[in-house]
């Protein structure tokens, strides 16, 4: 069994045990990207530099004792509406499909306080407008286990086929009754509408 297909409890524990490192992780779920990204096509930018930066950031810390979050080097795939600092937000957008955030979300200061391992943006519906990603200007998104098939809402194809162990996505009306009804898979849900700070076309967008 690979890196990539335990949970992320069993990942951490393994992380906490030494009997795997931040980078082996990294560099398994990137593979895993590699392999599977021209037939699913989950990510609109994968920041394969900076996640294995990080990796070897936690590893380091790890190898000097420090005490982390459990949460510390577990990949993690960020939705394309979340502004994330030096890494293309695009919101699956023509309009924004150079945007290069100047600042983080909030909920993206947790993230990276946590030390998880941001692999990259993954694609949705433009301005997240939808459910199946038919509207992304960037491409679409297939489902993992019949490519003919809608991919099931924010997360369903990125969980399911593997290519993260947690999926950042917003938590807006307009899909949510899709997803309850095609996605079983987990993912760790920011709410666009109490708390908009970083979240682009949820609400107003602001930074300090």
């Amino acid at each position: 069994m690979r890196l990539y297909e335990k949970t992320a409890s069993e990942l951490s524990e393994m992380l906490k045990n030494k009997e795997c490192s931040a980078v082996e992780l990294c560099n398994d779920v990137l593979a895993r990207i590699n392999e599977t990204e021209n037939k699913i096509g989950s990510y609109v930018t994968v920041a394969e530099e900076s996640a294995k930066e990080n990796a070897k950031k936690i590893d380091k810390a790890m190898a000097a004792g420090e005490k982390l979050h459990p949460l510390a080097g577990i990949p993690i795939g960020i939705k394309d509406n979340i502004s994330t600092k030096g890494i293309r937000t695009t919101c699956s957008s023509k309009m924004l499909e150079n945007y290069v955030p100047p600042f983080d979300a909030t909920v993206m200061n947790k993230i990276n306080n946590a030390g998880m391992t941001v692999l990259g943006k993954m694609n949705m519906d433009e301005f997240a407008m939808g459910s199946s990603t038919e509207t992304s200007y960037m491409h679409l998104t297939r489902n993992p286990y019949n490519t003919e098939c809608v991919p099931g809402g924010s997360a369903e194809p990125n969980l399911k086929h593997k290519v993260v162990k947690y999926h950042l996505i917003t938590n807006l009306d307009v899909n949510n009754l899709d997803i309850r009804k095609l996605n079983n898979a987990g993912e760790i849900k920011k709410n666009a509408v109490r708390n908009s700070d970083g979240c682009i076309g949820g609400r107003e967008t602001r930074h300090p």
